[in-house]
């Protein structure tokens, strides 16, 4: 009766290593399908002015300026999410949502300055 218990609990064993090299081997080759696409890019803003790009789905919006600071947000169902800024050119300002959202990606010159920025949207 032993031998049947230990010969059972084997072919288990080796029945699940199975599955998982199984489970391994048809997930292994498959990566995320994400993208970026780029809005307002290079447009020199005035001091303290916006910049909108185009609907597109996505969950991040990231931006920068090259002279000064900016604020990176998202316009979602027409109401402008809070957003993520930075105090400083070159300094990168990143803001996530918990999910896709059909969306207006935003970026604002935070400065009295003219100051030339970049956004970029994160896609699925």
């Amino acid at each position: 009766m032993q031998a049947r218990i230990s010969s059972v609990r084997r072919g288990f064993t080796a029945l699940l290593a199975l599955a998982a090299a199984a489970t391994l081997m048809l997930t292994a080759g498959q990566s995320a399908e994400a993208s970026t696409s780029v809005y307002c890019g290079n447009q020199t803003l005035s001091p303290w002015a916006p910049c909108t790009g185009t609907h597109r789905t996505l969950n991040a919006v990231y931006g920068w300026g090259d002279q000064a600071g900016v604020c990176v947000s998202a316009s979602i169902a027409g109401n402008l999410a809070q957003g993520a800024c930075t105090g400083q050119a070159g300094a990168g300002a990143y803001k996530t949502f918990p999910g896709y959202y059909d969306a207006v990606p935003w970026i604002q010159n935070s400065s009295g300055k003219t100051n030339t920025v970049h956004g970029v949207a994160y896609q699925p």
